[in-house]
């Protein structure tokens, strides 16, 4: 409520448990995790109206033979996609849960599966942000490899979500023309033009080391990725109007509850 009526944007997290704390079905878990979203999203709008809200429901299934909470299961892909359909009916955006698989292992055929029906399933839907990157066993382990596999998941489900381009440009009727039967493609601008536009996933299609060592697997170059990033990443800093408007916040806590008081905060 704090967070609302500084309009600051909040979101809720239903997670109905098929056959736990939902009904066993489908439609049943979406009623149950609608109802306590929109049930909070209104306490909201009743707190601070017009505040930001956004929606998310995040399915899940019990095992009736050993309660083990499963999440790579059609019956959580159905509900994680018709929840984003769900947020955007009710007109907010969607928080959709995508990562996080129910394998214990990184760059296994289990994982690949499941994530071409949640990640894209809700990318497809249209689903404003996505979480979960670098979880595994039902995002109770977080491995750092697993952030960079799934980054390139995000991005192969994003260029998937975007469609084919089928303005003049993206048909290239006139490029094709030109070049006629029998020709290529290799010296025309348009090709140099967006040939470095073509994603192509770096884990799945390693370049050669240049000094002709083998390549290492996927899974010790995903770490390899992960640990270059760590440590040569600068962040981007905040533009100083920004900067600027958090310091006057502060100054102005400063006052009101006292220096000590904000540093201890």
């Amino acid at each position: 409520m704090v967070y609302a009526e500084a309009g600051i944007p909040v979101g809720f997290m239903a997670m109905p448990n098929m056959g736990a704390t939902a009904p066993a079905v489908p439609g049943g878990a979406l009623v149950v995790g609608n109802a306590e979203v929109i049930s909070a999203m209104v306490l909201m709008q009743l707190v601070a109206p017009g505040a930001p809200v956004f929606h998310s429901i995040l399915a899940s299934v019990m095992d009736p033979r050993t309660a083990d909470y499963l999440v790579s299961v059609p019956e959580k892909f159905l509900c994680n996609a018709a929840a984003v359909q769900m947020a955007h009916h009710w007109g907010v955006p969607a928080l959709a849960g995508t990562f996080g698989l129910d394998a214990a292992e990184p760059a296994t055929w289990q994982l690949g599966r499941d994530s071409v029906y949640t990640a894209l399933m809700c990318a497809l839907g249209g689903t404003d942000i996505t979480v979960g990157l670098g979880m595994l066993k039902a995002s109770t382990l977080l491995l750092p490899e697993q952030i960079i596999f799934d980054d390139e998941i995000y991005h192969m489900h994003r260029i998937l979500a975007e469609g084919i381009d089928t303005s003049a440009d993206g048909l290239a009727l006139e490029v094709i023309a030109r070049v006629g039967p029998r020709g290529h493609f290799l010296a025309e601008k348009h090709t140099r033009r967006h040939v470095r536009d073509i994603w192509i996933p770096g884990l799945s299609h390693p370049r050669s080391p240049p000094d002709g060592q083998p390549v290492l697997d996927i899974r010790h170059r995903a770490k390899a990725e992960f640990d270059r990033i760590l440590s040569e990443h600068e962040p981007q800093p905040l533009e100083e109007t920004a900067q600027a408007e958090l310091q006057t916040i502060l100054n102005a806590a400063a006052r009101e509850l006292g220096p000590l008081r904000t540093a201890n905060r």
